[in-house]
């Protein structure tokens, strides 16, 4: 579940925060367009839609490379 949205610019997602399946909490930060606008996360997060995230870990840093839903 989305729990948080920062967006970067119109069109890109700066960072985001996550509730996983076992209630942990992910933060996630961006380098770039991860496949999501800002709007269309909020969207999930309004409606309460599952996303899955791609990312890499650098240095204990979430950095996500794509979202799907």
């Amino acid at each position: 579940m989305i729990l948080e949205v920062n967006a970067r610019d119109i069109s890109e997602i700066e960072s985001f925060r996550l509730s996983g399946e076992d209630g942990s909490i992910y933060n996630f930060t961006t380098k770039g367009f991860i496949g999501f606008t800002p709007s269309h996360l909020l969207e999930h997060q309004a409606l309460g839609e599952l996303v899955s995230a791609k990312y890499v870990e650098n240095h204990g840093v979430l950095i996500a490379l794509e979202l799907t839903d």
